[in-house]
């Protein structure tokens, strides 16, 4: 009698499990971008897709081809070359999977070269490395900022030491209301 409590609530438990797999099997179609079948095995907990696709082979089959679909409609052949807007040109782009961009994350940070970051030929993201500036246009940068505010705290007819002791005080009232909201 127990043994056949313990088969019927087995069987039970292995059901609630297959149906929450369908589940979110079925509201994956409706996900975008849509995961793949690896990803929603993960999202249950599962070490791989095996249990999904035995059970389920015309559900992953056809998120598959959906999830294929989409890549078409969105891959275009244009994707190796991206556009920068604020140099308005465009950038030709080495493709590099995405263990390698791990593996020499530092050479390619010190490089300057834009890449096309793929993971199984499929391009996942881009890497636009921020412009050089010389160090001397970063002085000259800094000394014309220095005027810019030199000049506006002219115009506000404020000494430095005013405004020294105005920004004590907001950082003053700042930490006090911190404090006082934990």
């Amino acid at each position: 009698m127990i043994s056949g409590a313990l088969t019927a609530k087995n069987k039970r438990l292995r059901q609630q499990r297959l149906d929450a797999i369908e589940s979110s099997l079925r509201i994956a179609f409706d996900e975008t971008p849509v995961p793949t079948v690896t990803t929603v095995a993960r999202r249950l907990g599962l070490r791989d897709v095996t249990r999904i696709t035995k059970r389920f082979p015309d559900l992953s089959a056809a998120l598959r081809r959906q999830r294929q679909e989409a890549a078409a409609v969105w891959r275009r052949p244009s994707m190796d070359i991206c556009y920068c807007v604020h140099r308005v040109r465009n950038m030709e782009t080495e493709k590099i999977g995405m263990r390698e961009f791990r593996e020499n994350l530092a050479g390619y940070l010190e490089g300057g070269r834009t890449l096309a970051i793929t993971r199984h030929g499929e391009t996942l993201g881009f890497f636009i490395p921020a412009q050089k500036r010389s160090r001397k246009a970063e002085v000259e940068a800094m000394r014309a900022a220095a005027k810019e505010l030199d000049a506006m705290i002219a115009a506000w007819g404020a000494s430095e030491d005013e405004l020294v002791q105005e920004y004590k005080e907001i950082r003053r009232a700042s930490r006090e209301k911190k404090r006082n909201s934990q």
